[in-house]
């Protein structure tokens, strides 16, 4: 479905956004992936137990 809006001299096109898939279309991250981010979240809260530490 495209729309054509004209403005002064120049027309420009929208597109719509392509749908997003159901959560059973979507491929499931591979394991190294989720051990990546299992890993980047608990650094962050390390970091983040070690700052609220630091400033009491």
């Amino acid at each position: 479905m495209n729309e054509r809006i004209t403005g002064q001299d120049d027309a420009v096109t929208q597109r719509s956004l392509a749908p997003v898939p159901a959560v059973s279309e979507r491929p499931r991250p591979r394991w190294r992936e989720a051990v990546g981010a299992a890993v980047l979240l608990s650094v962050v809260e390390t970091v983040r137990t070690q700052e609220t530490a630091a400033s009491a």
